[in-house]
């Protein structure tokens, strides 16, 4: 009976970050499910991690090499739109027949109107107000 072929993790292995510290360096890969840090010269499933150059990472366990390369942000996955809540209920057309609940959010309350304009904080670049 053939025993199967072991899994190729560096095949599915992600490079996602290079760090850098007072004590070395490495990288930090998403391996067999998991991100995991590896330092420079240190180990990985049998692999020591040799070189970390440009944008790409080299193993190497019994005269072969196994080169993984750092993969770029999904950027274009991101709108920069809010995401609809899951489960939020869309309002209903003609619900609030005020004035003030037909108004769009952060505009002043109609003539006439009890509503209190709302009072929202804003962050502010170096701290808070």
């Amino acid at each position: 009976m053939e025993s199967p072929e072991p899994v190729n993790w560096f095949a599915q292995a992600k490079l996602t970050g290079v760090y850098e510290g007072q004590a070395g360096g490495g990288i930090i890969i998403f391996y067999e499910g998991k991100d995991r840090r590896v330092a420079l010269n240190g180990y990985l499933d049998g692999w020591k991690l040799q070189s970390v150059s440009g944008a790409q990472a080299s193993f190497e366990k019994s005269g072969q090499t196994r080169v993984v390369p750092l993969q770029r942000a999904a950027l274009a996955t991101y709108s920069g739109l809010p995401q609809a809540r899951p489960g939020a209920v869309p309002p209903r057309e003609g619900a609030g027949r005020d004035a003030a609940a037909q108004q769009p959010p952060g505009s002043p309350p109609a003539a006439g109107s009890n509503a209190a304009p709302e009072n929202r904080s804003r962050a502010v670049f170096g701290g808070s107000r």
